[in-house]
């Protein structure tokens, strides 16, 4: 097997899947010729400098992907690529965390803590910018009365 000397990661005709995410997270932040960088570098999205300069201190903070249907994911859909957001998330946990998703997971844990300190149904919905019939799938309350 040969060694790719720039990153030492990659085989002779292959490249580690850890290392074409790192390089795919590039160019959607920096190259605006890239289809996706209106949606991660044209909305400010960028890769600390920590991993920007070294794909080996990416791979020491990020570890190997647990299984081949991992992909890079940030926990902060609006946050940067770095150490303290990104983790590594299948598939359907990740489209959960997408912007045209309104509920994802941390927001539906901010309308349950809502509704236990006491706020309507009504109230948490129009915050979140939802239906009512979400906030009471997500709650367990139905609110059919409070109308």
């Amino acid at each position: 097997m040969v060694i790719n000397l720039i990153h030492g990661d990659a085989g002779r005709y292959d490249r580690a899947p850890e290392y074409e995410a790192w390089k795919h997270v590039k160019q959607r932040c920096y190259n605006p010729k890239n289809r996706g960088y209106k949606n991660y570098g044209g909305r400010g999205i960028e890769m600390c400098d920590r991993w920007f300069w070294d794909y080996s201190t990416f791979l020491a903070d990020m570890g190997r992907k647990p299984t081949s249907l991992h992909m890079l994911s940030r926990v902060n859909n609006d946050g940067n690529y770095e150490p303290s957001n990104c983790i590594w998330e299948l598939r359907l946990e990740q489209n959960r965390n997408r912007r045209s998703v309104k509920m994802n997971m941390a927001k539906a844990r901010e309308a349950r803590r809502l509704f236990d300190n006491g706020w309507c149904v009504r109230d948490i919905a129009k915050k979140f910018r939802v239906k009512m019939r979400v906030i009471e799938k997500i709650t367990g309350n139905l609110t059919w009365r409070e109308r």
